[in-house]
């Protein structure tokens, strides 16, 4: 039997995919480089927005609890149809191209497997409304990097937020690094200063549950990667 830090860093990867949430909705990633005073003005509010998670673990969940307070509606896209505590709805994988035409805020939470690698696509970015954002802190392959820089170039999406990439790091002189309306931060969703504590407490708990006989936390599924 083989355990996995899962669910033990949701608090603090959670809380960076809102920030970067809240910086795309609020235009951050371009206003912040602003060198002049600019009348444009533009932005979205959370608000009330359709948000659809890819992914139902700890992560998601703490992200759609997070999010609670801006009365969006919440839809959650796992493995099984089995309901995410904090969504409004849960649907199986196969029926995430269908919900991209409404969606304003996709959040990548997911695991990387054969049924994610690349299911952001080009199509993926066609589908959605051009003032959607894009938050990803899960898997860089997730997404297709190449289709990703069309739709920001081509304005198919208002913005993404990356925490991960592919590849990783992103080479010198790669699009993205460039583009104003992307937001990307070096695999720092959860800093060793956050962790430190959560990783100690998942230690001393599952020692406690292998004491008692009790099933572990965190226990990992090689068929399904995680």
């Amino acid at each position: 039997m083989f355990t996995s830090a899962k669910g033990a860093y949701s608090k603090p990867v959670a809380q960076h995919g809102l920030a970067l949430t809240l910086a795309l909705m609020n235009d951050l990633h371009r206003r912040a480089r602003a060198s002049e005073w600019d009348s444009v003005q533009t932005g979205e509010m959370l608000y009330g927005k359709r948000v659809t998670i890819l992914g139902g673990g700890g992560i998601a969940e703490e992200y759609a609890r997070l999010i609670e307070p801006f009365g969006c509606t919440v839809t959650a896209v796992r493995h099984s149809s089995t309901p995410m505590p904090g969504a409004d709805r849960t649907v199986p994988t196969s029926e995430f191209a269908g919900l991209l035409p409404e969606t304003d805020v996709l959040f990548l939470a997911s695991a990387l497997n054969d049924e994610t690698r690349g299911i952001v696509n080009a199509e993926a970015f066609k589908a959605m409304p051009n003032s959607a954002v894009v938050v990803n802190i899960a898997r860089g392959p997730i997404i297709h990097t190449d289709a990703l820089v069309a739709a920001l170039q081509n304005d198919e999406i208002f913005g993404a937020g990356l925490d991960v990439t592919y590849p990783e790091p992103l080479p010198a002189g790669h699009a993205l690094w460039s583009e104003p309306r992307a937001i990307i931060t070096p695999h720092t969703a959860d800093t060793e200063v956050q962790v430190v504590e959560l990783l100690s407490d998942r230690f001393v708990e599952n020692i406690r549950r292998r004491a008692a006989g009790e099933s572990l936390d965190g226990v990992v599924s090689p068929e399904r990667g995680y």
